[in-house]
Order: structure tokens, then C-alpha cells, then sequence
């Protein structure tokens, strides 16, 4: 995405990045609806083909080069300094913002364990997650 974005539209690079985040967490929520249906062994194989198949998909898009790969020209007019700094930046914001959401996430849940881990429990086992009376199908 970052790629098309910035080489054929014109989008700064990093601005492209945020886009292309946007539109993989948008990809992903229907993605996610399938694959969390899946238990144990079929949702570890399940999960593996869905990356599969979209990796497979994207390289063999021929406006991200096919499989050889392609250049990303858009940060030619940009000077090192910036790249590396701006780069950096971000990568401190996104695990910022990771850790807050996993916070929030288990702090606004209605009961412990959080609602990722009764997920968790659920895809393990369960019956194991019923008798710790975690009902994560009910959670937000």
C-alpha cells in the first residue's frame, strides 16, 4: 500500500504508512471473524494459510514489482537525517500505542482475565475456559 501510494499517487512515504495501517486493520476485521471461529490445530494452519494467501496475492501484484520487488522512489526528494528520525518516531508512537490499547483492552474489560485471554482460553480449550467462567463470545 505504501508503496503504491507513494510512487503513483504522489503520498508522502510516511503518511502512506499510516494509510496503509488504516486499510490493513480494515482488511483484517472481517479477516479476524473467520479465523477466530477456527480451535487448535486448524486455527494455527488456518492462520498460516490466510498469510499465505495474502502474501501470495500481493507478490504477484506487477505494481509492486511481482515477486522480484521494487524501489521505493518517493523517498528520493527526502534526506537521510529526516528518514531516520521520522522513521524512529513512528516506530516509538506504534509500540506507545500498542501497549496502551493492550492496556486499555484488559483494563475496560467487565471481569478478569481480560477479554484477549478468555479468547486465548476458548482457542485452547474450551471446556478449560467455561469452568473459569470466562465468556469472551459476550464481551465487546
Amino acid at each position: 500500500m505504501m508503496l503504491i501510494l507513494g510512487n503513483f499517487w504522489g503520498v508522502n512515504p510516511f503518511v502512506a504508512v499510516v494509510i496503509g495501517g488504516l486499510a490493513a486493520g480494515l482488511i483484517a476485521l472481517p479477516v479476524s471473524r473467520i479465523a477466530f471461529r477456527l480451535q487448535g490445530g486448524y486455527f494455527a494452519i488456518g492462520t498460516w494459510v490466510i498469510a499465505e494467501v495474502f502474501r501470495l496475492t500481493f507478490a504477484n501484484i506487477p505494481a509492486v514489482g511481482g515477486g522480484s520487488g521494487t524501489t521505493l522512489t518517493a523517498l528520493r526528494g527526502i534526506n537521510r537525517a529526516t528518514r531516520e528520525s521520522v522513521t524512529y518516531w513512528m516506530a516509538l508512537a506504534c509500540v506507545v500505542a500498542a501497549i496502551a490499547l493492550v492496556y486499555f483492552f484488559c483494563a475496560a474489560s467487565r471481569d478478569w482475565p481480560c477479554w484477549q485471554y478468555a479468547i486465548t482460553k476458548q482457542r485452547q480449550s474450551p471446556r478449560g475456559s467455561m469452568s473459569a467462567k470466562s465468556n469472551w463470545r459476550s464481551m465487546p
